[in-house]
Formats: structure tokens, sequence, C-alpha cells
């Protein structure tokens, strides 16, 4: 049964919203999913500006404390008496609590690297992280002359989203039954959703391209000593049943990484395949997305393994 709308809760947005459902009732989705994005399209706009800004201003500190707090227990670790190393990734690289997790520093890849190099470790890590804060990290934060760099991003870049960043934000300031009303019909209508349009990603295909070719050329002109680039790690294939054609997105992106490793005779780092080998059961979280205890053992030993040569 139907909710009575909030007079708070005004067209066009909830119209579009109102329309949406009622396609989808009939069974017409060439109908409901357009204008399911139109009511989306309007999160941004419908929201105060000045909350909008506000709210991405906050989460924007708290992931920055976050990576800067991580960046910063390597620091504390740092022997230094080998070689420098600058690390760039997203949440794949910060510890996460559980069973067979890297609960803590020592048991993610860049502990380990630290362990094994006996060096300084810069890790430049955030959750929700793109290629634009490696192109960010690079520029502001990284300590790149005669470092060894690894790049290892990409997940939240190439991910088929239900909203993007601005969207995702606005949707936790508008009123809880606008919220539940995008939200149920995200869980009921997902995959025609994503078939509707595979590029509705944070980072479009030609964007993760030039960024990914910037950051390297940023590294060599800071005289890095070496560059490796990593692909993405493609999540467990439980995610597939609610997004169509992952494997095909993943693939389209993971291309790219290896064109920039090639054309820049840069070394690659394919953790993906690793992962797949040894089995995405034990390389991967309970999640399904983050990399376990073991699979930063993977990562570890794979960059210093290409590292050595």
């Amino acid at each position: 049964m139907d909710i009575k709308a909030p007079l708070s809760d005004v067209p066009p947005i909830l119209a579009l919203l109102n329309e949406a459902y009622k396609a989808a009732a009939e069974g017409d989705f060439g109908r409901a999913i357009p204008n399911f994005c139109a009511a989306r399209s309007e999160l941004v706009p419908y929201v105060n500006s000045q909350r909008l800004a506000a709210a991405v201003s906050s989460e924007g500190r708290k992931l920055g404390d976050e990576s800067r707090a991580f960046e910063a227990l390597a620091a504390d670790r740092a022997k230094l008496t080998g070689r420098p190393t600058v690390l760039l990734s997203d949440s794949l690289g910060l510890p996460r609590g559980g069973p067979g997790e890297a609960d803590c520093f020592e048991k993610t890849y860049a502990g380990l690297i630290l362990h094994a190099r006996r060096g300084p470790v810069q890790p430049i890590f955030r959750r929700l992280g793109t290629t634009w804060d490696v192109v960010d990290g690079l520029v502001n934060r990284a300590s790149l002359s005669g470092a060894d760099v690894l790049i290892h991003i990409g997940l939240n870049d190439c991910a088929v989203r239900m909203f993007k960043e601005k969207e995702r934000i606005a949707l936790t300031l508008v009123s809880e039954y606008l919220r539940e009303r995008f939200l149920r019909f995200v869980k009921a209508y997902r995959s025609k959703i994503v078939l509707s349009d595979l590029d509705y990603t944070y980072t479009p295909l030609h964007a993760f391209r030039d960024r990914l070719f910037r950051s390297v050329q940023i590294a060599r002109r800071s005289r890095a000593r070496t560059i490796s680039i990593a692909t993405i790690v493609q999540p467990s294939e439980t995610f597939a049943v609610r997004t169509p054609r992952m494997a095909w997105n993943f693939n389209r992106y993971n291309s790219v990484i290896r064109e920039v490793a090639e054309q820049n005779s840069i070394t690659l780092i394919d953790i993906n395949d690793l992962c797949q080998q040894h089995g995405k059961e034990r390389a991967l979280s309970k999640d399904g997305m983050h990399l376990s205890a073991a699979g930063h053992r993977l990562m570890a030993d794979a960059y210093l393994e290409k590292a050595r040569k």
C-alpha cells in the first residue's frame, strides 16, 4: 500500500518517483526506469545547496582524517634503513575487523611491505577513494623523489552506481519518506537500473584512463624510482546476481590499467588474477569485496617479488 506523501515533499521529484512506481507496477520498465533516473537527477538541486555543501565537506574531513591517521601509523613504524615506498589506494588498503581480516596495520599490505623492506612506507589510502584522490595524493601529499610507487585503485571508479557521490549525500538530507521511496525502488529494481546505464559510475572510462596516465606522469616528473600499478579486484560472484554484466564492466577498466602499464613500461601487479588463482573465498573478506588478511599477503608478496626485479 502506498503511503501518503507529506506536504513537504513536492513535485517534480516526487511526481517522477510516483510515475516510476506506477509504470513498474504495470510492467512498463521502458517508462519506469527513465522516470526513476529523472527523479534521481533532481536530488542534488532539490536539497538546500548550503546544507549539501556542508555535508560533502563534513564527509570529506572524516575520510581525510582516517586516511592521515593510517599514514601516521606507518610513519611511526618506519625503519629508515631501506628505500621509501609510496602506496596509493582506497579502502582495500585499510584495516578491517573480524576473523581472517587484516584488522591492524601490521596485517595490511602496507604493514607487510614496511616489515619486509625495513624502509619508510607512505600509505595514502582513502575510503571511497577514486583516481581523483590518487592524483590529489600524488600532487599534495606523496614524497615521491627516489620512492617506489604502487597505485592500486579503481573499485570505486568503475562500479555501476545507484547514486553518484553528491546524490548519495543529498539522499541523507531529504525527508525519511522520500529517502525510503528511492531506496525501495532501488531494492526492487536494481538490476534493471544497472542495465539502463552501464556507464553510471563515479569515473567514466575515458576519465579513468586520463587520470591514470596523469598519475604516472606526476610520479615520473617527481623522480619516483619505480612505478607499479595493480588491477582492480573483481568482487565475489554473488554481487553479479543484482549487478548484471559486472564482470564485463570490471574487465573494461582492468583493460585500461593494463594499457597504462604497457604504454608507460611500468610494472603490472595483477592482483585480480592472483585472487582468482588462490580462491576468492580465501583472498576476500566476508563482504566479498575487500581483501582479507590472506589477500593483503598476496598483494604484498606480489609487489615485493616484482619490486626486486
